[in-house]
């Protein structure tokens, strides 16, 4: 197949949805289909953009086979709703006619990735131009999430307006991928054809399976001592992970002078001064803040935890899927989770048996929990190994990229 790619979010970024675009496109490529990617210059989750990179110009390089095509675009200094949209909006317009060049290259599939649903327009325009058939990869429903974590002030006009549009959209593709069943029932509700879209969660690479260790040089690295329990989040700090709550579930630790915990906050992203700032406002003197890992040592960071901790903000359920779980479940490590029962997240926990689900914003229920687990070695191992097995059986990269390609090769019959 000739397949046209358009995502804000590349490699070099190494998490979110630039990790999995990247990954997908060089897993086609590597199967002998032909692949162009249409793309923005690296800046996430740092939210500015990478030195060294011609911003304000188009570039053309080669990725692993992949055309990768860069457009310039917009990234604000300070994030905002406003001014996220305007951003999405920069790459939108400088795409548009890049990938109207694509058509003349007579893809068999263009594929827009989600976030940014602005990119949405110029990606159908173009598939129709040529014959194409249009696929939508949904990572994150981001109006749904805005509205739901109210990121955007109070629902008015606009906001339904957006709203409005997003499902509009939506149902103008061939072909819609969603990353959890929620997210796929919520785009049949919103009148997306039930025979169009298809579950395509985010995998987890073989070797990252396969591997094994302690990830005691990690563990020295961040100064945890003989005795404590590390616990461990990695990824984006932004605002739909709501991380305040582990920080306040920290203080309460420290207030019932319960078992010795570090908390390592491995990552960037909007919200990190912010937490910092409530770190020391709250006198944590066991929490640590380090950078995001390169790519190559995931494996290790996310084995030096005893316990893995993900966070969801209440009004995010449905609407996003948090990428890291199939990571944390293949590390072989238990996981804490704070998030919606409804959602994707606390569905997977408790069916791979991995870990322990608590209620979102409720730091309470969630000191309560990392103070059970790291008191429970043996628990933590039997939970960890379940995960393990979950992640083996249900997120192996091949078996979920070869359905996909099976189901775009069906269309195309």
């Amino acid at each position: 197949m000739r397949l046209v790619v358009c995502c804000l979010n590349y490699a070099p970024e190494l998490i979110s949805t630039g990790k999995y675009t990247t990954e997908m496109t060089r897993w086609f490529v590597a199967r002998g289909h032909e692949v162009r990617m249409v793309t923005g210059y690296p800046y996430y989750p740092e939210w500015r953009l990478w030195p060294g990179w011609p911003v304000w110009r188009y570039s053309r390089s080669k990725d692993s086979g992949v055309d990768v095509i860069r457009c310039p675009l917009w990234v604000p200094r300070h994030v905002s709703g406003p001014r996220r949209i305007l951003h999405f909006l920069t790459f939108a317009w400088s795409a548009t006619p890049v990938l109207l060049w694509c058509a003349l290259w007579k893809p068999d599939y263009i594929v827009s990735v989600a976030p940014t649903i602005a990119v949405a327009p110029p990606v159908l325009i173009a598939a129709r131009l040529c014959g194409s058939r249009s696929l939508l990869h949904v990572q994150d429903l981001e109006v749904d999430a805005a509205a739901g974590l109210g990121m955007l002030g109070t629902p008015g006009i606009g906001m339904r307006a957006a709203l409005r549009f997003q499902d509009w959209i939506i149902r103008r593709f061939d072909l819609v991928a969603a990353i959890s069943a929620e997210m796929a029932a919520r785009i049949v509700q919103k009148g997306a054809a039930a025979t169009s879209v298809v579950l395509v969660p985010n995998w987890v690479t073989h070797g990252l399976l396969e591997e094994r260790g302690d990830g005691a040089a990690y563990r020295s690295q961040f100064g945890v001592k003989d005795g404590e329990t590390l616990v461990l989040y990695s990824g984006n700090l932004g605002v739909k992970q709501g991380l305040e709550v582990a920080l306040e579930a920290l203080a309460i630790l420290a207030q019932r002078g319960q078992p010795a915990i570090k908390l390592v906050l491995c990552g960037e992203g909007a919200a990190r001064s912010r937490l910092v700032d409530l770190a020391e406002s709250l006198g944590l003197a066991n929490v640590a803040f380090a950078p995001l890992q390169p790519a190559e040592s995931l494996g290790e960071l996310l084995r030096s935890a005893d316990i893995h901790m993900v966070t969801q903000r209440s009004g995010a359920a449905g609407t996003s899927m948090p990428s890291k779980l199939g990571g944390i479940l293949a590390s072989g490590r238990p996981v804490v989770v704070s998030a919606e029962p409804s959602s994707g997240l606390s569905r997977t926990v408790h069916e791979a048996d991995a870990g322990v689900v608590v209620a979102p914003n409720d730091p309470e229920a969630l000191a309560d929990a990392l103070a059970s687990l790291s008191l429970c070695a043996d628990v933590r191992e039997v939970l960890g190994e379940s995960g393990r097995a979950w992640a083996q059986a249900h997120l192996d990269e091949e078996e979920i990229l070869g359905r996909m390609e099976a189901t775009l090769l069906e269309a195309l019959a």
